[in-house]
């Protein structure tokens, strides 16, 4: 009899936790657990602990801590029960995301969220593999987004272009940079690469973008955005950070069921954003 899919995804985290080299070290029966959680994605976070529970019966121990996620709150358990924070301390998230629907027409995932372990284990965090442009698209605009804190951004490659054009013919120096700030609502080029004619991005502070819980909102900017594009003349392009799977894939899902031509490509953790 199979276990349910949440236990197995359990089992398999658990695993995650004693070993970081699983692939050597799995069982058969762990990777049994492991093909029957197909589909598993996971994200991480940093948030701050705003209640924290603690359970000790001897030797054996309980952990667990409420943390606000996408304006709720969630319940993230320590599956080794070795931390020992308190409200308003920070912790490392990493969440679980799996189908979990009983029959296959039904679109249903189970979300299961747990301390992160040391930075030394390996946690399989989603990594895209970009999509070669074929011929038929190759003449598409691309529509630029950064998928960074588990938040969307859209950075206007229209204003942005136009702007650092207009600085630059006001320029009588050659090789000087904008004398002005060049930004849109999200984003601001980088003066240093501006010498040189190369425009990286660097976000605007205290600017968020969206989230998970909101991208599908009809008046909410992702949707906006997509009305006001041409599938037939532009792509949409996610630049994604590690901690961002999660939106990067629902983005995705939302700009290919308008009709857009999507790919997502990694973006580490310190590269600036680039204009293409």
């Amino acid at each position: 009899m199979k276990l349910p899919i949440l236990l197995s995804v359990l089992l398999v985290a658990t695993t995650l936790w004693a070993d970081a080299d699983i692939n050597s070290a799995m069982s058969n029966e762990t990777a049994k657990l492991k093909a029957y959680a197909h589909g598993l994605t996971t994200t991480q976070f940093v948030a701050k602990v705003e209640k924290a529970y603690a359970v000790n019966d001897g030797t054996a121990a309980f952990r667990a801590y409420v943390i606000m996620w996408n304006n709720q709150e969630v319940v993230v358990s320590d599956m080794r029960a070795n931390s020992n924070l308190k409200a308003g301390d920070s912790i490392k998230v990493v969440v679980f995301r799996v189908p979990a629907a009983r029959h296959a027409q039904e679109n249903h995932e189970a979300l299961t969220f747990m301390v992160s372990p040391e930075d030394d284990v390996k946690i399989p965090v989603y990594q895209p593999v970009p999509r070669a442009a074929s011929a038929a698209t190759a003449h598409r605009v691309q529509a630029i987004f950064e998928c960074r804190g588990n938040e969307l951004f859209y950075a206007d490659k229209t204003v942005l272009t136009a702007q650092y054009a207009q600085m630059l013919a006001g320029n009588r120096e050659p090789g000087s940079p904008p004398t002005n700030t060049v930004s849109d609502a999200n984003y601001t080029i980088d003066p240093v690469f501006a010498r040189v004619g190369m425009l990286r991005l660097r976000p605007r502070e205290g600017v968020h973008g969206q989230t998970v819980a909101n991208l599908a909102e009809p008046t909410g900017a992702l949707q906006t955005i997509l009305k006001r594009l041409d599938p037939t003349k532009h792509q949409i392009t996610l630049f994604q950070r590690d901690d961002s799977g999660e939106v990067a894939q629902l983005a995705q899902k939302l700009a290919e069921a308008a009709g857009f031509t999507t790919t997502i490509s990694p973006l580490s953790k310190d590269k600036l954003l680039a204009l293409q």
